[in-house]
């Protein structure tokens, strides 16, 4: 487990004793979680029959949004007082521990040590250390229910279109996430395009034929499919990994060996592929 989360239960072992609270906090933040799922099913009425609407639903809609307003302020009050006074509670346990340390603590400790570092810990840390038990559970919880009963909701309404939803959205962000990568640094691309161009730089110097460009992606001609093979499978002695294309892959007489470069690469690694070729292509009679 890490360090974080050792800290964060040994903080949670202050709010057991008054777990009473804590639960009377959980039962606000899921009447505040319900009331907003019910302003949502609420909304339904009003979208649906915009046109033509109801006259007794229109007469039943406002004291309904009002009673589901006054239920969430009780939730969200009750939430809100219930977290607040078990934090308070956490501060009064935490510096009644302290100032029992510091009393407990020999002279020569005070000799080193600053008043105002000392009354820092009391006044700012450990009120710092209560809001970590206290603030961040509540955005936890309170998110946590919300998104439940919300996700719920939705898959009353129509299982098969947020079931789509929620496969398609995390795609969409891990894509837009990879985009906003891409965009901030070009150090894997210009690593890959350095790569490429050195790769075929000393291939064409060892007597290979590369087909012209700058794409990582460099095919070593060799013409012959049965060449092609016999190349791959040598290669894969000598500890490199190829594959042999040749037809119907690529046209008849166009057999190749295909390799690409990444930005893993290093500089060592290019040029053991680069030996390794040449050592293959004079056994094979490709090099003279």
């Amino acid at each position: 487990m890490s360090p974080s989360l050792l800290l964060y239960r040994r903080l949670l072992s202050y709010v057991r004793p008054y777990w009473w609270a804590f639960a009377l906090a959980v039962i606000g933040m899921v009447i505040v979680a319900a009331g907003d799922v019910l302003m949502a099913y609420m909304v339904m009425p009003i979208i649906q029959k915009l046109q033509h609407p109801d006259p007794e639903t229109t007469l039943r809609l406002p004291l309904a949004v009002v009673g589901v307003f006054l239920l969430r302020g009780l939730g969200s009050f009750t939430s809100e007082y219930g977290m607040a006074w078990t934090g308070h509670r956490v501060v009064f346990d935490l510096r009644r521990e302290m100032i029992d340390r510091l009393l407990a603590l020999p002279t020569p400790f005070y000799d080193t040590q600053s008043s105002g570092r000392l009354i820092s810990k009391f006044t700012f840390d450990a009120y710092q250390l209560a809001a970590a038990t206290s603030s961040a559970i509540t955005t936890a919880v309170r998110s946590t229910l919300t998104i439940a009963g919300s996700l719920g909701f939705l898959f009353w309404l129509n299982w098969k279109l947020t079931l789509i939803s929620v496969v398609a959205f995390p795609l969409v962000a891990a894509t837009i996430k990879v985009f906003e990568m891409l965009s901030a640094s070009t150090a894997l691309r210009d690593k890959v395009n350095d790569n490429a161009l050195y790769f075929r730089k000393r291939m064409t110097d060892a007597g290979f034929d590369i087909r012209p460009g700058t794409h990582p992606i460099a095919p070593v001609m060799l013409y012959d499919a049965k060449l092609a093979q016999q190349f791959a499978r040598d290669l894969l002695e000598e500890g490199i990994y190829v594959i042999g294309f040749f037809f119907p892959v690529v046209p008849q007489g166009h057999a190749r060996i295909r390799t690409q470069m990444s930005a893993a690469h290093t500089r060592a690694h290019i040029d053991r592929a680069v030996e390794a070729f040449v050592k293959v292509g004079k056994k094979l009679g490709v090099l003279k």
